[in-house]
């Protein structure tokens, strides 16, 4: 049973300490209109109980139309997205984020590309996802992996063919999607198909909502001496419990210099000169509560390789509320100011501040550390 956004948004703004924003109410009704939208196709879906009507129905009732919804860091995408998932109430529906779910699509395709099945990987997995879901809602798309960008076009039109609604954040308009040169032409099908399926809503509020509930923002954890990060490590975990380790990734092993149980003690050369993937970042992110991570240097240009590797650990520590404790050369809003993506740095910058932050950090199980 769907519930009333607009009341699930007023919560969210008392709860936060909000004031309404113009920008993020238009937001609200769109997705109102989605609802109502949505509810009338299921009425309709339902009431054709075979399969083999269903398959009739999906080439002669196309699904609703989804929504793209971006904007700059902090603007509230991610929340009323959420508050969208939370008001429709319905089992066929799925938020996540972008690179866990093309994680999980790879994988999926691995398995099914080893079991000698005949049949197009493909269409065998778009299948299997729409069984389980109606509503994808993937939250911050950026696509930088040239193999993610020749896979999404033909997956997700297998998806909408079967059914399936979108509805997609990100910090870029669809044609600033992908900025690479080689694949470009497989991911210019992609756009085509957001602007085809869903409505692109540029969400323009002049707040950045995650600085606001940073008012007791201490620099506690972005400090610049590793002799100061020793002490705080020191607290936590004596120096002489600290061992290498071994996280599995995909079938393969992941060797750690130094940790002790969920506590990772590293440095920026072994997290992100070294040659690691998104992948290896979501398990890092999964295994560990708590990372200090030392030498943050400020990064030219010709160090974009490792600002990328640097802003998708983030995002991973982030999204999995993982404490951090680093010490780096600058301020965060200094260490990546020239260079390729240094403009989608910035949502690397806002989320190191608010990692730094009592809201931040009450919410991960060990904050009683740091009590």
């Amino acid at each position: 049973m769907t519930s009333n956004i607009f009341k699930l948004y007023d919560e969210f703004l008392q709860k936060n300490n909000f004031k309404p924003d113009p920008e993020q109410l238009i937001l609200v009704a769109e997705y109102d209109i989605l609802m109502k939208n949505i509810s009338n196709y299921l009425e309709r879906r339902n009431s054709l109980q075979s399969k083999f009507l269903g398959r009739i129905f999906n080439k002669i009732n196309r699904s609703p139309e989804g929504l793209y919804i971006y904007g700059g860091v902090g603007k509230g995408k991610t929340a009323i997205s959420k508050l969208f998932i939370d008001a429709l109430n319905i089992k066929e529906s799925i938020f996540t984020h972008f690179h866990e779910f093309m994680k999980e699509v790879h994988s999926d395709l691995h398995n099914i590309r080893t079991s000698n099945n005949k049949e197009d990987p493909v269409e065998i997995l778009a299948g299997k996802i729409a069984n389980k879901y109606l509503i994808i809602c993937l939250d911050e798309l950026h696509v930088m992996d040239v193999s993610d960008a020749m896979l999404i076009s033909r997956l997700f039109n297998k998806l909408h063919d079967l059914g399936c609604i979108f509805i997609f954040t990100s910090n870029r308009a669809p044609d600033a999607l992908y900025t690479q040169d080689f694949g470009k032409e497989h991911f210019s099908k992609f756009v085509d198909f957001i602007k085809k399926t869903m409505k692109v809503f540029e969400l323009q509020s002049l707040n950045d909502y995650r600085l606001t509930k940073l008012k007791d923002v201490t620099n506690v954890y972005i400090i610049k001496d590793n002799a100061q990060l020793d002490n705080i490590a020191s607290e936590i975990v004596p120096e002489a419990d600290f061992t290498s380790t071994e996280i599995e990734v995909f079938g393969r092993k992941l060797k750690l210099n130094s940790a002790f149980k969920n506590v990772l003690m590293t440095d920026f050369n072994e997290l992100c000169k070294a040659h690691l993937s998104q992948n290896d970042y979501i398990e890092i992110s999964k295994h560990f509560k708590i990372i200090f991570m030392k030498d943050i240097p400020v990064m030219n240009k010709d160090m974009h390789n490792e600002a990328k590797r640097f802003t998708n650990l983030i995002d991973q520590l982030y999204l999995n509320n993982v404490i951090l404790i680093c010490s780096a050369e600058n301020k965060p809003e200094e260490l990546y100011t020239n260079g390729k993506n240094s403009t989608e740095f910035k949502r690397t910058v806002s989320r190191l501040v608010e990692m730094q932050s009592k809201y931040y950090i009450s919410n991960n199980e060990l904050s009683d550390a740091f009590e």
